[in-house]
C-alpha cells in the first residue's frame, strides 16, 4: 500500500508503532506563510512524487518534510 502526503499541519509528531517502532515526522520551516513541501524525505533518502510506502512507515524513522513560502516547480 502506498499513502498520499500532503502539507503536513503540525511542525512535529511521534508515531509509536505495534510493532514497537517509532515514527518522527518533523516539519522543517513549517509556518503560516511556508505551507508548501519542498521536498521529503524518510531516513535521508529523498522521497520522488508524493507516495510514501507502508513498508516506509512501518519500519520507523524520521520523515522529514522541508516546507517553503512557494511552490515546488519541476
Amino acid at each position: 500500500s502506498d499513502y498520499a502526503l500532503g502539507s503536513p499541519m503540525v511542525k512535529e509528531a511521534t508515531i509509536h508503532l505495534s510493532n514497537g517502532k517509532v515514527l518522527t515526522i518533523t516539519a522543517n520551516n513549517q509556518s503560516k506563510e511556508n505551507v508548501f513541501v519542498h521536498s521529503v524525505s524518510i531516513n535521508g533518502e529523498t522521497l520522488e512524487g508524493t507516495l510514501l510506502s507502508h513498508d516506509d512507515i512501518i519500519n520507523g524513522g524520521e520523515l522529514i518534510f522541508e516546507m517553503s513560502n512557494t511552490p515546488k516547480t519541476n
